[in-house]
Formats: C-alpha cells, structure tokens, sequence
C-alpha cells in the first residue's frame, strides 16, 4: 500500500499549514509591537483575547489534522509512519519558513522604527 503523489502533496501540504499555524505566534508578536502597544485598553484586550483563540487553534488543528489524515480513523495501518513522518516533514518546514519571516520582518522593522528610549 504504497502512497502516490497526490497523498503525498497532501500530507505535506497539510503538515506545511500546520506547521505555519503553529508559529503565527511569532508574527502576532510583531504586529503587537506595530499596532497594540501604546494604544488604547480595549485594543489591548482585544489583541490578547484574540491570541488566546489563535493559539488554541493552532495547538488542536495539528492534533485533529493528525488523526484524520495521518491515520484515517485506522491507527493500525502499516503505511503509518511513512504518512506521519510527511505530515512531520511539513510541519517542519512551515515552522521554519514562518520562524525566518518573522526573523527577517522583525529585523526590518527595528531599521524602520524610531527608538523608544
């Protein structure tokens, strides 16, 4: 039971989302710094109330996303690990691809923005 290229798309494409999910945090972080701090109360409660959404949906869809596409409702199959280590391939390359955006974005943003000192 071999996988073909379109599982394999899938997979990867699915762990890849994942994995940029995970890690909007890192962006969220950065457009805080932007548009959050010293504004209003209510702009920062807000924010937060809307961090705390984004992170539970990002710790819960990899785990749901695991058990529909990695095991189809049969954990059991012998072509598991090579699904879940794609889905893992993924997941991996979307944390990296996001952790380096907000890497580079954060950089440039120090270049732009006055010092607050």
């Amino acid at each position: 039971m071999g996988m073909n290229g379109s599982t394999i798309f899938f997979l990867f494409g699915t762990g890849y989302v994942c994995g940029l999910a995970v890690s909007s945090g890192f962006i969220l972080s950065i457009l805080r710094q932007i548009h959050v701090t010293g504004k209003a109360r209510w702009r920062t409660a807000a924010w937060y109330l809307y961090l705390i959404v984004n992170t539970f949906a990002a710790a819960l869809v990899p785990i749901y996303l695991i058990a529909a596409v990695v095991t189809e409702n049969r954990p059991d199959r012998p072509d598991f690990w090579p699904r879940a280590l794609m889905y893992a391939g993924g997941v991996a390359t979307g944390l990296a691809f996001a952790i380096v955006s907000a890497y580079l974005i954060g950089r440039r943003l120090k270049q732009r923005l006055p010092r607050r000192d």
